[in-house]
């Protein structure tokens, strides 16, 4: 949308499990929080049921286009915005 690749991006709550995706730029810190793994924690820990369940729900974002979605209502919230200010 704004031309911009994101060095991380952290999800949680509305896809019942929290994660983080990061690209290769992060491997240009030495000890980021992938190589060393008590840099990083969750109160809950990851397991299998959690993985499926946020696997589905990421394909159900994917299958019924709710990014797209976001997107246009982002927008129209915007433009309405705009009207006001």
């Amino acid at each position: 949308q704004l031309g911009i690749q994101p060095d991380v991006v952290a999800f949680g709550k509305k896809t019942q499990v929290c994660g983080l995706m990061a690209g290769g730029r992060v491997d240009e810190i030495t000890d980021n929080v992938f190589t060393v793994s008590s840099r990083i924690n969750s109160p809950w820990g990851g397991n299998l049921v959690d993985m499926v369940r946020s696997r589905r729900i990421l394909e159900v974002i994917e299958v019924d286009g709710l990014f797209d979605q976001a997107a246009d209502s982002g927008r129209y919230l915007r433009g309405q915005l705009d009207t006001l200010a």
